[in-house]
């Protein structure tokens, strides 16, 4: 421990590998509360120094430790024809690394923390209510993100694809795919609503709102640009078409919501922090969100504030927000 920069052996770096598989096995079968920690882990297996050492063991003694913690799925919370899907999504700006194929670490990386759970009807209504958690994932984006906007738009395009393809297997549990019909990708998404909570407030307006100007980044744009079709995408229609109306349809079956940052459930698997909303959560307590989007909660903070600088004409107009 003198040394926390050297190098570990090749003995080390094995038992480092074997703990963190068995780590992993466990994070992917009911821990997402150890998903950051182990993920970020994995990354420097490869070429681990003696810190990394350390904090495999810490990581391995608080699993021990909390062995007895479990997913709890409470008995029907809600009703099975009445279910809709959360896909919460966060993601830290260039606070992690990757690592290249001869194992040298690659700086300014972001990670995206993702959680896909069933919530009730009245979820939204009600500022949060029971959910039951179905899938999560704590992973490096390995495309260098220029700011937080990007980063946060690619974890939420990593989140919605996996609620369209839960949304696909609902369907399939209710009417069966038959190949033959152009319409069931529709059916299956007028079927099962799907709510997306994000807490990067210009992420929520770009996607929401009209007249907020272009974004410089080309790929970025074509990715908002999908996920714009799809939240202005009225019922039976295949692609939505923001320049139709100013506003996404309240009856929409896809939508974005804005969450205050301290309910955000995947900040958790975002970098290392408390995780006790997440255990919370798998214990089968209820979630509770702090929606954002008032005009009085606008300026408050500097969160919510941040990344004007990524899109054109997207400063805040909030006359009482004092940060520039």
């Amino acid at each position: 421990k003198a040394n926390r920069g050297g190098e570990a052996t090749h003995k080390e770096q094995s038992q480092m590998r074997s703990v963190l598989g068995s780590l992993n096995w466990i994070v992917r079968v009911n821990r997402p509360d150890l998903a950051y920690d182990t993920s970020r882990l994995q990354s420097c297996v490869q070429k681990p120094c003696v810190q990394d050492l350390v904090d495999c063991n810490s990581l391995l003694r608080r699993a021990m430790l909390s062995k007895d913690q479990r997913l709890t799925y409470v008995w029907r919370p809600f009703k099975f024809e009445e279910l809709k899907i959360l896909s919460i999504t966060d993601a830290s700006h260039a606070n992690d690394h990757d690592l290249s194929s001869t194992g040298q670490r690659l700086g300014f990386r972001s990670q995206s923390g993702r959680i896909l759970a069933f919530c009730g009807p009245d979820f939204i209504a009600k500022s949060g209510g029971p959910i039951h958690i179905l899938e999560w994932k704590s992973s490096v984006i390995r495309r260098v993100c220029r700011s937080t906007l990007q980063a946060e738009s690619l974890s939420m395009l990593a989140g919605y694809e996996d609620g369209e393809h839960l949304r696909m297997i609902l369907d399939g549990l209710h009417h069966g795919h038959d190949q033959g019909d152009p319409n069931w990708r529709m059916r299956a998404q007028d079927g099962t609503d799907l709510i997306k909570l994000t807490d990067c407030r210009s992420l929520s307006d770009h996607l929401t709102q009209q007249g907020l100007g272009e974004v410089n980044d080309k790929r970025l744009a074509i990715d908002l640009c999908g996920m714009r079709q799809m939240i202005w995408r009225r019922r039976h229609e295949e692609v939505g078409d923001p320049l139709f109306s100013d506003q996404p349809p309240k009856d929409g079956s896809t939508r974005v919501l804005w969450i205050s940052t301290k309910t955000m459930l995947s900040d958790a698997l975002t970098k290392h922090m408390d995780a006790s909303d997440v255990r919370a959560a798998m214990n089968g307590l209820s979630l509770k969100i702090e929606l954002q989007g008032s005009k009085s909660d606008r300026g408050q903070k500097k969160d919510e504030c941040e990344n004007e600088d990524e899109t054109r004409n997207m400063s805040c107009t909030d006359p009482d927000c004092s940060w520039t």
